[in-house]
C-alpha cells in the first residue's frame, strides 16, 4: 500500500513539474536523478516494481519532479481521534463498538466456525477496551491488538515496513505498559538500531506522564497482564503477578532457552522466562485453575543457566538434570522464602498439573516450546500456529487435537524442531566446545557446581576472568568443522529424540496409529536419527 502510495504521489509531482517546473535547486540535482528512485527500487512491491521506478527515473531526468519530497507520516494519534479518522499506521488505543465494527466481527466470527451469541464479547470490549478476554478465537484476538497488547517488536516491525518506502521522518510510537524495565526498553532501541536499521523510533511507558492523551479505564488499568508475542495479552491473578515480579522469574529472564545457540544464530534469543509465561498463558487459554497456572509458569524454575548444556557437562543422556536438581533447587532457603512470600507451598508445586504437563502426549511445555523456537528462526508463522492452538482441545483431562489434519501439522512440526533446530549442527558443534571449556573451568576450580544455580551473566563474568576467555570468545559458528559418528576420543553431543503422537478427539487411538505415513515418518526419525553424534575439534 506504502509502495503505491509513494509511487503514484512521484509521478502526480512529475505531473506538476510538466506544468510549473521542477523545484527551485532541482539543477543541483540533476547528476544525482537516482536519488529519487534508487531506494525504493531495492524493495519492490507489486504495486511498485523496478520498472516503474526506473520509468519514472526516466520522466524525472526529461522534467524534473515538483517536490523533493512527496512521503511522510506524521503523528495521528490525537489528531484522529479530533478529526474521527483511523490512525494512520498506529494501531488502536482501545477498541470502540460500532455497527461497522459488529458487522466485520461478525463476518470472521462465522468464518472461523464461531457462531455463538456475540453480546458478550461486545460487553467485554465496553468494559475493557479489548477483546482478548472474550472467547473468540486466537486468529480473531491476534487481529484486534491494541497499542499495549502489540509486542514491542510488532510495532518496530510495522514502521521498517513503512520505512522503506516513505522519504521523510514516520511518527510511529512503541507503546509499552507500565510496569516495563529499563532493560525492556533498552532490548526496544538495540532492536531498532542493529537489527531493523530503523531512521527512527519513539516510546512511550503508559502512564509515565500524570497526563496522557490516551488511557484505559481504572478497572482495566489495575487487572495485572502479561502481553506475549505468542498468544497476545492475557490477564494474571494478584498472585501470579506477584511470582512474576519474584527474584525467582527475574533469574530467569538471564537463561536463555537454547544454551548457547544465540552465539551462532542470534535469532535464538528466547530466554526461560518468556518460554514459562507462555506455558502458564497457553495453560489458561486451555482452561487452567488457577494453581495449574502457577505450576506450568514455575515448571522450569531451577533450570540452570545455559539451560541442557548442563546435561552434557555431566553426561545426562536424557537431559534431566534440571529435574533431578529441581529439589534440591526448591528445598534452599532463599527458594522457600520467596514462594512463602507469594503464598504457594511446596506441595503446591508437586501436586496436580497432570493435564496440562502429560508426560508422553500433548503438554503446554512442549507446545510452547515448539512454538517458540520455530517461531525464532522462521519456521512456523501465525497462520499455521494459530491454526494448532484453535484446535487443541481438554478431553477426558488430556490434552488432544480436534482432527487428524491438525495432529499431523503438530506432529510434523515438532519433528521439524528437533531436526532443524535443535540437531542443527553449527550450535551442537559450539555446544560441545563449550561444554569442554566449562568442564576444564570445573577441573580447574575455576567453576563450582553450585555456579549453576546463578545466572548466565554471573557465569560468562566467570568465564572472562578465568585464563580461557580467548577460548570461550572463540566460540560461534564457524566452530563446526564437521561431524562422524565415531568417538576418536572426543565428546559426544547427547540427542534427545523428542516427539508427539497427539491423541485425536473422539478417536480411541493417536495419530500414529490410525495414520500409516506418520506411523513411518516416527520410525524413520527413531531409528535413523543418531543419539550420539561426535564434532571435530
Amino acid at each position: 500500500m506504502m509502495s503505491f502510495i509513494n509511487l503514484e504521489s512521484k509521478k502526480a509531482s512529475v505531473e506538476l513539474a510538466k506544468k510549473r517546473g521542477a523545484f527551485p535547486a532541482f539543477k543541483h540535482a540533476t547528476t544525482r536523478i537516482d536519488l529519487f528512485t534508487k531506494p525504493f527500487q531495492k524493495t519492490p512491491t507489486n504495486r511498485a516494481n523496478e520498472k516503474d521506478w526506473e520509468l519514472l527515473g526516466e520522466q524525472i531526468r526529461e522534467v524534473g519532479i515538483r517536490n523533493l519530497s512527496t512521503t511522510i507520516i506524521p503523528p495521528s494519534g490525537r489528531s484522529s481521534l479530533m478529526a474521527g479518522v483511523t490512525a494512520s499506521i498506529e494501531p488502536p488505543f482501545s477498541l470502540v463498538v460500532d455497527e461497522k465494527f459488529k458487522k466485520t466481527i461478525e463476518q470472521q466470527a462465522k468464518e472461523e466456525g464461531y457462531f455463538q451469541d456475540l453480546g458478550a464479547v461486545y460487553a467485554c470490549i465496553e468494559k475493557t477496551g479489548s477483546l482478548q478476554q472474550s472467547d473468540l478465537p486466537l486468529s480473531i484476538k491476534r487481529i484486534y491488538r491494541t497499542a499495549l497488547e502489540m509486542p514491542p517488536l510488532d510495532h518496530l516491525h510495522m514502521t521498517a515496513a513503512f520505512q522503506s518506502h516513505t522519504d521523510e521522518g514516520i511518527s510511529k510510537t512503541v507503546n509499552l505498559v507500565e510496569n516495563s524495565t529499563v532493560e525492556e526498553v533498552d532490548a526496544v532501541f538495540q532492536s531498532a538500531i542493529s537489527a531493523l536499521n530503523m531512521k527512527g523510533i519513539t516510546i512511550y511507558r503508559n502512564n509515565s506522564r500524570s497526563l496522557q492523551p490516551k488511557t484505559l479505564s481504572t478497572t482495566a488499568k489495575e487487572t495485572p497482564m502479561v502481553i506475549d508475542s505468542i498468544y497476545g495479552p492475557t490477564k494474571v491473578s494478584p498472585k501470579i503477578a506477584k511470582i512474576l515480579a519474584s527474584p525467582l522469574m527475574e533469574r530467569l529472564k538471564n537463561i536463555h532457552q537454547n544454551g548457547i545457540a544465540y552465539l551462532v544464530d542470534p535469532r535464538q534469543t528466547t530466554t526461560r522466562y518468556e518460554h514459562s509465561v507462555g506455558a502458564m498463558a497457553l495453560a489458561k487459554m486451555l482452561g487452567a485453575s488457577e494453581l495449574e497456572q502457577i505450576q506450568a509458569l514455575l515448571h522450569d524454575v531451577s533450570h540452570t543457566p545455559f539451560s541442557h548444556l548442563i546435561d552434557l557437562v555431566y553426561g545426562h543422556e536424557m537431559q534431566d538434570y534440571h529435574e533431578k536438581h529441581k529439589e534440591r533447587f526448591l528445598s534452599q532457603k532463599w527458594v522457600q522464602k520467596e514462594l512463602l512470600d507469594c503464598g504457594i507451598s511446596l506441595s503446591d508445586l508437586q501436586e496436580g498439573g497432570a493435564r496440562f504437563f502429560e508426560k508422553r502426549g500433548i503438554n503446554v511445555d512442549r507446545l510452547d516450546y515448539m512454538i517458540r523456537d520455530l517461531k525464532a528462526v522462521g519456521k512456523i508463522f501465525q497462520p499455521e500456529y494459530s491454526l494448532i492452538l484453535n484446535n487443541i482441545v481438554l478431553d477426558e483431562e488430556r490434552l488432544k487435537c480436534r482432527d487428524v489434519a491438525t495432529a499431523r501439522l503438530l506432529f510434523d512440526k515438532f519433528l521439524e524442531v528437533n531436526q532443524e533446530v535443535y540437531f542443527d549442527p553449527k550450535v551442537e558443534a559450539a555446544s560441545v566446545a563449550f561444554t569442554s571449556l566449562l568442564k576444564k573451568l570445573l577441573d580447574e576450580g575455576h567453576l563450582k557446581e553450585e555456579d549453576f544455580e546463578k545466572t548466565e551473566q554471573d557465569l560468562l563474568e566467570i568465564i572472562k576472568n578465568s585464563p580461557h576467555k580467548a577460548e570461550f570468545e572463540a566460540i560461534g559458528s564457524s566452530t563446526f568443522k564437521g561431524s562422524s559418528l565415531d568417538s576418536n576420543g572426543r565428546p559426544p553431543v547427547l540427542r534427545k529424540l523428542r516427539y508427539i503422537d497427539p491423541e485425536i478427539q473422539g478417536e480411541s487411538a493417536t495419530l500414529t496409529e490410525i495414520d500409516l505415513e506418520a506411523k513411518k515418518r516416527l520410525e524413520n526419525y527413531l531409528n535413523k536419527t543418531p543419539t550420539k553424534v561426535f564434532y571435530h575439534a
